[in-house]
This record gives structure tokens, sequence and C-alpha cells, in this order.
């Protein structure tokens, strides 16, 4: 056994002494292996106190098969579990997420079930929330006998409400609310 012993400032310092006996040698092919851990000699011995691995002393090196079909929770609003070996079972997260930012998506547990209500509130003025496509630029526009909204830039045209009066303009507030303008009234609609 050889042995090194360094001097630096005012502390001695052994090196190099022992042999490394207690660390497992890396295989790449052997799958995933816990290469820091102690050699072992029976399955106990490489416990790794997540209940998705499958824990194995192969050649008295541990490695840790993850089982993912052991990460199902039974609930349908955790989405699917993925068993990572060193994490455990992780999951995806919410599985009713639409990616589409003005809706708010919601889990139902009881039913299985998903369910997106589109929120103007969460686009910007002047925007309306569609369901699949998000904020969709729209301007309020009027004839004689009709409201109309129409989509931008699209041109999609969709009827309000009857006009009831002649109005010169139309406006929609910041909370909601639209306005219409006569000669000399301000009606909310």
């Amino acid at each position: 056994m050889r042995c090194s012993l360094w001097l630096g400032f005012g502390f001695f310092f052994a090196a190099g002494c022992g042999a490394r006996t207690d660390l497992a040698r890396f295989d790449p092919d052997a799958g995933q292996v816990d290469a820091l851990a102690p050699e072992c000699l029976r399955d106990d011995d490489c416990d790794d106190r997540f209940d998705c691995t499958e824990d194995r002393c192969d050649a008295r090196v541990c490695q840790h098969r993850p089982r993912s079909e052991r990460c199902d929770d039974g609930s349908f609003c955790t989405g699917a579990g993925l068993c990572e070996v060193g994490r455990g079972c992780v999951f995806a997260g919410d599985p009713c997420d639409d990616g589409v930012l003005c809706t708010i998506d919601r889990c139902d547990e009881e039913r299985d079930l998903c369910t997106a209500e589109p929120s103007a509130d969460l686009c910007p003025l002047s925007h309306r929330c569609d369901s699949s496509r998000g904020c969709i630029a729209r301007a309020i526009v009027h004839d004689n006998d009709w409201l109309y909204e129409v989509d931008l830039p699209s041109g999609e045209i969709n009827t309000l409400t009857p006009a009831r009066r002649r109005f010169t303009d139309v406006s929609l507030h910041p909370d909601g609310r639209l306005f219409a303008i006569t000669t000399g009234e301000l009606f909310l609609l």
C-alpha cells in the first residue's frame, strides 16, 4: 500500500491511502448502475427506497431498473406516472392543460373528465377568448339594425344584439362592458 503525506497550511493530509474496494466500477452496458454505492452481496443490499424500481445485485453491483407501471396511482388528475432512477415516481402533472392561455382548465376526478372554460379576463382589451384558438383580436361594429363582433384579421362576423337605436359609435370598456353612443346619450348594451 502506498501513502502520500502532504504538508500544507500547518496540517498534514494523507492522500492515496488504502484501496477503494468499496466503490463499484461503471459499465455503460450494465444499465442504471449506482456508481458510488458499496458493493453488494444480495438484492436487499441495493434497496434505493423507491417502490417503482426493481433493485438487483448483479455481479456485486447494484442495478435499479425503472418500472413505470408501478407508478399508476389510480388518479386521473395526476396524469401519467414515470419511474425515474434516483427520483421515484414523477408525474406529468395536470392532464387537463389544453395549452390555451385564456381558458381555465379543470380536472374532474369523479368523471375522469377535463373542462376548459374560456375567460376573456385572461386576454388583452379588445380580444375575446376562443376555447381552441386562444385570444382573438376583435372589433365591435354596427349598422342601423345590429351590433357585430368582427374577428381580426380573419373578418369572421358574429352577430351580437339588435341595435334598437341609431348609434354614432360603440366602445368596449376594459371591464368587458359594451357602450353605445347616440347624439347626446350613452347606453350600456
